[in-house]
């Protein structure tokens, strides 16, 4: 007997589902990379992604919808993809509004706050200066994996 076979909906994601798969699946996060090419030595590189099974490619398109704005769709090894949003225009005037409307729960809802207070350090141009990377960097390390919990 084969699988049965699975026939993805036309229903629109409502917001409030995303931000709940997100939770789960989803990561804000924001890298430093060395480079000659700015005074302060440093780039700062956002990013929000979700990763997924190749099998539910259909999930990210419908989340694409919802969002809207441009965002990328990678494969990678052992079926995994992920759908990024990288541009800083975007992550500003989309994936923040987006979240801020319908909110994230659990440590991802203060990743979401860091990664929203890394942007807005970006846009107000403070990782021009070192003060702005080193405030940037302090952030990055209680992100994600190494925040740390208060029992």
């Amino acid at each position: 007997m084969s699988p049965p076979s699975f026939i993805p909906s036309n229903i629109l994601l409502d917001g409030n589902w995303i931000a709940g798969f997100v939770s789960a699946d989803g990561s804000f996060g924001v890298s430093l990379h060395k480079t000659t090419l700015s005074s302060v030595g440093y780039y700062v590189k956002p990013k929000f992604e979700i990763s997924q099974h190749k099998r539910d490619l259909a999930v990210f398109h419908r989340i694409q919808s919802v969002i809207g704005g441009t965002s990328t769709i990678i494969g990678e090894f052992n079926d995994c993809h992920r759908l990024q949003y990288h541009k800083r225009s975007i992550l500003l005037t989309i994936v923040i509004p987006f979240f801020s409307q319908y909110p994230l729960h659990g440590t991802k809802a203060l990743d979401f706050k860091d990664f929203t207070t890394i942007l807005m350090l970006i846009d107000s141009g403070a990782h021009l200066t070192l003060e702005g990377i080193d405030r940037i960097r302090t952030i990055i390390s209680g992100m994600n994996s190494t925040r740390l919990i208060e029992s």
